[in-house]
């Protein structure tokens, strides 16, 4: 029988390899900042799109600190590259070679739609008002979880609204 490919619940280390492989790939290498809001968003659109907070892409929690959610792993990870481009992947973590079609596709679709955009913009984005870091940080306490219910009603909330804004763009086309 083959071997079936379980989504989600994925190593946190292993989206951000991937992340890095398709920078490096495309000539375009992430900084720290970037790698870790691109996997944060991955990992609220995954829910948005799976339909349930409990269906998360990365296997560990968000952190609200003062700049923004974190997934701890991946910021001491990669922590030594400062703000300079990673031009290398991870030692000892796979780079999603066991990510379902569903996983890399969703992946690339993010990094197609933010990949794009500096780490200012993106932390920028993720402290919104409204966001799950801006409900969950106060400026007093530190390392405090962003729950994965927050994050999906946040993204699926924007999920809705992009289903909205293409149903009103398709309309005004058929006019």
């Amino acid at each position: 029988m083959p071997k079936q490919e379980q989504e989600g619940r994925r190593n946190p280390l292993e989206v951000a390899n991937y992340i890095i492989r398709q920078g490096i790939n495309n000539k375009k290498p992430y900084t720290l900042l970037q790698i870790i809001k691109l996997v944060y968003i991955a990992h609220g659109w995954y829910m948005a799109l799976k339909g349930s907070a409990k269906s998360p892409l990365i296997s560990e929690d968000v952190m609200a600190w003062k700049y923004g959610p974190v997934v701890i792993t991946v910021y001491h990870a990669l922590k030594t590259n400062g703000n300079k481009p990673i031009k290398e992947t991870l030692e000892d973590v796979g780079e999603g070679e066991g990510f379902t079609e569903f996983e890399k596709s969703l992946l690339n679709r993010v990094l197609e739609k933010y990949g794009h955009r500096d780490g200012v913009y993106l932390s920028a984005l993720t402290h919104q008002e409204g966001t799950p870091w801006y409900k969950v940080y106060d400026g007093k306490r530190y390392n405090e979880i962003i729950d994965n219910q927050l994050i999906y009603q946040h993204f699926k909330k924007l999920k809705e609204e992009n289903i909205k804004r293409q149903q009103q763009e398709q309309q005004h086309e058929q006019r």
